[in-house]
């Protein structure tokens, strides 16, 4: 069974798919707008094209990381304590191991959610500097 068919898959790889899909996406959103907005081959329509990708970069990342941390940890956390009393309260052995499967899984969401905002604020401080590099560079080469 290869990762990509259509089968049944775990969460853990729903979202890798997930992920992976959405970086890709968004490199390519990044890459085809950049010359969109250059209007002109001068230095500073590239500096403006630059400015504009990255803003819009870094607006996407503020409402994302914002999103994860006042919606999908405290429901993540909800639905934890939930899992945990029914795996608590479950008398067939079956269930206490499904329930704490469910756990195990909720755990990682509640984890990954916590940590991206930070992840994405790194990646905002590199692509910042990354910008000002592109745009010193372009300055500096006299493209007209």
């Amino acid at each position: 069974m290869s990762g990509n068919d259509l089968r049944k898959r775990s969460p853990l790889r729903n979202m890798q798919m997930a992920l992976g899909t959405a970086g890709a996406m968004a490199s390519a959103a990044m890459m085809s707008t950049s010359f969109a907005f250059a209007g002109n081959t001068a230095a500073d329509g590239v500096t403006d094209a630059l400015d504009t990708v990255f803003d819009i970069g870094n607006n996407v990342a503020a409402a994302f990381s914002s999103g994860l941390q006042k919606i999908v940890v405290p429901i993540g956390i909800a639905v934890f304590v939930y899992f945990l009393v029914r795996m608590l309260l479950a008398s067939d052995p079956k269930d206490v191991q499904m329930y704490k499967k469910r756990l195990i899984t909720t755990a990682i969401i509640v984890f990954v959610a916590a940590i991206v905002p930070g992840l994405i604020k790194i990646s905002s401080g590199i692509g910042n500097t990354v910008n000002d590099q592109l745009n010193n560079a372009a300055g500096g080469m006299g493209v007209q």
